[in-house]
C-alpha cells in the first residue's frame, strides 16, 4: 500500500502526516470528510481504481467520480482547455495532465442529499481526493500534474 500524505494545520503550525490506508475518518469540515470503512466509497475501492492499469495513461489524468446523486462540474486541463460536465452517479473522466502542468476541477452536488467524491489519478498515482456530503456541496481540486 502507498502512504497517503495529509497536511494538518493548527493555527500557524502545519504538519505533514503519512497515513497508510485504508482511510480512517478525517474531518476538516463538512466538505473535506474522507470516506471511512463501511461508508461509500471505501478505501479499497479507491485503491482498486489506482491499481487498475486502464487508469495509468501517460500524459493524462483520470478523474474517478463516486456519487449517489446528480452533480455538475468544470475541468480546466494543462492545455488550458475547459469543459463543463453534468452527470449522476459514478463516472470516469480522462483529460490531459502533462507533467509540470496545472489542473483545476470544481464539481458540485445538485441535491441536498447524498455524497460526491472525486479521486484524481495521474499515470497510476493518486494525486488528489476530496469528498462532500454537504447540501449542494462543492468539491474542488487544483494542483500540478
Amino acid at each position: 500500500m502507498k502512504p497517503v500524505f495529509l497536511c494538518l494545520s493548527i493555527g500557524v503550525i502545519t504538519m505533514a502526516v503519512a497515513v497508510i490506508a485504508p482511510y480512517s475518518s478525517i474531518n476538516a469540515d463538512a466538505s473535506t470528510t474522507l470516506p471511512i470503512q463501511g461508508d461509500t466509497p471505501t478505501g479499497e475501492e479507491f485503491f482498486a481504481e489506482r491499481d487498475n492499469p486502464e487508469n495509468n495513461i501517460p500524459g493524462e489524468a483520470v478523474l474517478i467520480i463516486h456519487s449517489d446523486t446528480e452533480w455538475s462540474g468544470s475541468i480546466l486541463d494543462t492545455n488550458f482547455d475547459s469543459a463543463t460536465i453534468d452527470g449522476s452517479g459514478p463516472d470516469k473522466i480522462q483529460f490531459p495532465c502533462i507533467n509540470g502542468g496545472t489542473y483545476s476541477l470544481a464539481f458540485q452536488k445538485q441535491t441536498d442529499y447524498g455524497y460526491l467524491s472525486l479521486f484524481l489519478l495521474q499515470e497510476g498515482d493518486a494525486i488528489d481526493m476530496k469528498f462532500t456530503t454537504a447540501d449542494s456541496g462543492m468539491v474542488s481540486l487544483s494542483g500540478t500534474c
